[in-house]
């Protein structure tokens, strides 16, 4: 993967591949070469650093914190505060935009009302 961004980062982390630079095309050959013909032991541990990282994204472990909501719902005390939002009240309309209005409806044959 090029450098950042959160795959970098959880790849860098877990061991698991190889990280490059982005444009770097010297870093991308030397990773790839690493990555086919590169120690066995090294190619190992980032083959174990790949499935420990599979493993953290797995559903039972991704769902885990909704599955615990599920079981014992609550709600958050502060939502309160978050939730109110004062009633939104139009100003009158002036007079000038009541008179245009109903100059149009009576030339419009309504007859002003």
């Amino acid at each position: 993967a090029s450098e950042g961004g959160t795959l970098a980062r959880l790849l860098r982390e877990a061991e698991a591949g190889w990280v490059v630079p982005p444009g770097d095309p010297e870093a991308l050959a030397a990773a790839l070469e690493e990555a086919l013909a590169g120690d066995p032991g090294a190619r190992a541990r980032r083959a174990a650093g790949a499935a420990g990282l599979a493993r953290s994204f797995a559903w039972e472990r991704v769902l885990e914190p909704l599955i615990e909501f599920c079981r014992a719902p609550r709600q958050d005390p502060t939502k309160e505060g978050f939730a109110f939002r004062p009633a939104t009240v139009a100003p009158p309309d002036g007079l000038g935009f009541r008179l245009r209005r109903r100059l149009r409806r009576w030339l419009r044959g309504g007859g002003g009302r």
